[in-house]
């Protein structure tokens, strides 16, 4: 497994003001709303390293993208991002701007 730090639900909801809970399943899953309300729902695999990112509008999927190999995670509470970082035969950085309007940005690189 890679070498990261997920910050608690209890950190994650006084820094981005989102909803957070940990499931039975060791999944962690982070709801997120933007300034029109909509809605972008991280799901963190504690065991297996994996993550799904779904952004509904108007209750409509828009995105739903399914990663595993999570190697880096962070979070910049100034500028309201998440980046993480999936090392497969090449990397991809995923990286999500919350407020005041979802902003997902993915980028691979040939490792």
């Amino acid at each position: 497994m890679s070498e990261y730090l997920i910050p608690s639900c209890d950190e994650l909801s006084s820094i981005f003001g989102c909803d957070c809970w940990i499931d039975e399943n060791h999944i962690q899953t982070i709801k997120f709303l933007d300034e029109s309300n909509h809605e972008l729902s991280l799901h963190m695999g504690h065991v297996d390293d994996s993550v799904r990112i779904i952004l509904i509008h108007d209750s409509t999927t828009v995105n739903d993208i399914y990663m595993e190999k999570l190697e880096y995670f962070c979070w910049d509470e100034n500028e309201q991002t998440i980046k993480m970082v999936f090392n497969n035969s090449y990397k991809i950085t995923i990286e999500i701007k919350l407020w005041s309007k979802f902003l997902i940005t993915i980028s691979g690189m040939i490792t």
